[in-house]
């Protein structure tokens, strides 16, 4: 019976959830659809759609990007054409297409390059290292390095912040956790500061599995509800699963069997709304 009453409340909290995402695409597409001209707001549009959809729905993202692109050519609009293959690129990215992505990285970058448009260079160069993190090559140190000389220009304050988490995400794939925590700490200083929650779910995710590596339980687990109340403020959905994966890894170490079971359950629940979410808006 306790299970029952799990299932429902955590039903309605994802409905919620989700909705909350739906509600910014929505927005989005309603100041599409009542948008006629084929102008640059247009095409802004087109991108923030592209950029958002990565999260829910990969195709449809893709499709956006392609649009975007195709309107941007037309319009000869530079910038708008380099947004456009990042957004594609970072699709491609969320669908682990890493080759197609990184095409599209570099082609945006070229673009920026020309432009002058160091924010965007920067951003082009996080992307391009955060591919290079999937194979733990080190030359995704030189692209974060790069990406954050050219936010420190423009005098963006998390330049630094952005580096360390990057780097310590490339030191905890080599399983150099000591050099890992080092560098996240860095990066939480910077990112609790400013209040940047969502990078702050990420690296207290990340910090907890490194910890569960360590085979420090408590730590693994007090970090890893941080980012689930992160993510539960935040209504992220895909947030949660990580930090969920690494404290039911954990209870498999402890031999906890009925609280992995609980916690698999959940895991299982939220990729299952998500789906739902997905098919009943889409």
């Amino acid at each position: 019976m306790k299970y029952k009453y799990l299932f429902i409340f955590l039903l309605a909290h994802f409905t919620v959830t989700n909705a909350v995402h739906a509600q910014k695409i929505d927005s989005l597409l309603r100041a599409f659809n009542n948008y006629k001209k084929e102008d640059t707001i247009k095409l802004n549009l087109l991108n923030s759609i592209a950029k958002a959809y990565q999260y829910i729905n990969i195709p449809r993202g893709l499709q956006m990007a392609d649009a975007a692109i195709k309107l941007a050519n037309k319009l000869n609009d530079q910038s708008g054409l380099a947004m456009a293959y990042m957004a594609k690129g970072e699709n491609y990215y969320r669908q682990n297409s890493y080759s197609l992505a990184a095409d599209l990285f570099k082609q945006s970058l070229t673009i920026f390059e020309g432009l002058g448009n160091k924010k965007g260079m920067a951003d082009c160069l996080n992307n391009m290292g955060n591919i290079e993190l999937k194979s733990n090559d080190k030359k995704a140190l030189e692209f974060f390095k790069m990406a954050m000389i050219l936010n420190e220009q423009i005098g963006n304050k998390k330049a630094k912040a952005l580096y360390f988490a990057g780097s310590g995400t490339y030191y905890k794939g080599i399983s150099n956790f000591p050099k890992a925590l080092e560098d996240y700490a860095e990066a939480l200083k910077i990112y609790e500061k400013l209040n940047e929650k969502r990078a702050l779910m990420a690296i207290y995710s990340n910090i907890g599995n490194i910890n569960l590596l360590m085979s420090d339980y408590p730590t693994a687990l007090s970090y890893c509800q941080k980012a689930l109340m992160i993510s539960e403020q935040l209504s992220d959905s895909n947030g949660m699963i990580t930090p969920l994966s690494t404290i039911g890894n954990m209870y498999i170490r402890l031999s906890e069997n009925e609280k992995h079971w609980n916690i698999l359950k959940k895991r299982w629940l939220l990729r299952g709304i998500l789906v739902l979410e997905i098919q009943h808006i889409f």
